[in-house]
């Protein structure tokens, strides 16, 4: 399987948590009308949505409620929150103290005070890429295309056969010679294991490695494991650690993973790739000066 990048979790977390408040902020900060704000296009582009409270006739939307949510880490992004509760009405009054000061800072005219419409262009860039990028993964990052890349994944994974095997682990090869003997003669396995293995960890298991790949195990326990059928005992033989006897318990090949259980690393590693190859895309197409 392509290996899923480690950093898509945060870039998902950024671009999937952050959208819904810095839009309603940047709309606020563009289109705010103290005069008519039931009517305003902030109202008019959240379709189905709530006024919570008002200040001075501005609005404060449940969306941008359940936003903060979000962003304190109050609830996942796409599961219900309660606004009613104690913390949705505490984030309500905080949305309340931060709508006057900002209303106060507009009437005092700070919104075009050089020193702030640097950060607000930078706030409405941030706000725009993120709706972008959002439509771009609604648009694309869909079942089919994930079952897709899923069926992909498949055809290019390498499901590895796995033995599940016993062994037990003595200092000297005469002593392996001598079990060995023992168990020609009908020993149990699991038994002489329990008594004489010095493998403590798989010995208080009788030997019981379990199922493993031959990428787990070193030289030559791999290849005497995989060579050796299902219900039978291999010669002694030595590796760095002593001189083994291997059972072999069962084979099988290694079951491949449901497209359940890869949907979350699928829907990372495809917002992703949607995510960087638009980005990628709108850079070689722009004119990119560095300057000192």
């Amino acid at each position: 399987m392509r290996p899923i990048p480690n950093n898509v979790r945060a870039l998902c977390g950024a671009i999937l948590i952050g959208v819904v408040a810095l839009v309603y902020g940047v709309l606020e900060l563009n289109w705010f009308e103290p005069a008519n704000p039931f009517g305003d296009p902030v109202l008019q582009r959240a379709r189905d949505d709530v006024i919570v409270a008002a200040v001075d006739r501005s609005a404060i939307l449940r969306a941008q409620v359940y936003s903060e949510a979000v962003i304190k880490g109050l609830v996942q992004d796409g599961q219900p929150f309660d606004i009613d509760g104690e913390d949705g009405q505490q984030i309500v009054e905080e949305l309340i103290d931060q709508r006057v000061l900002a209303n106060e800072a507009r009437r005092l005219g700070l919104d075009n005070d050089p020193t702030a419409r640097p950060r607000l262009v930078l706030a409405q860039d941030r706000a725009l890429s993120e709706i972008l990028l959002r439509r771009l993964i609604e648009q694309r990052v869909t079942e089919d295309s994930l079952k897709a890349l899923y069926d992909q994944q498949l055809e290019t994974l390498r499901l590895d056969e796995e033995v599940r095997a016993r062994h037990i682990l003595v200092p000297t090869e005469d002593e392996a010679r001598q079990l060995m003997a023992r168990l020609r003669a009908g020993a149990d396995f699991a038994r002489l294991a329990r008594t004489q293995s010095i493998d403590e960890a798989s010995a208080k298991d009788g030997g019981d490695l379990g199922y493993f790949t031959r990428a787990a195990m070193v030289e030559p326990f791999a290849d005497v494991a995989f060579s050796t059928s299902a219900g039978e005992v291999s010669e002694p033989f030595e590796t760095q650690f002593g001189w083994h006897i291997v059972k072999v318990e069962d084979r099988r090949q290694r079951r491949a993973p449901t497209f359940e259980e890869l949907r979350p690393q699928l829907l990372r590693f495809k917002t992703f790739e949607v995510v960087r190859s638009e980005i990628e895309r709108l850079r070689s197409a722009a004119t990119i000066d560095y300057l000192n």
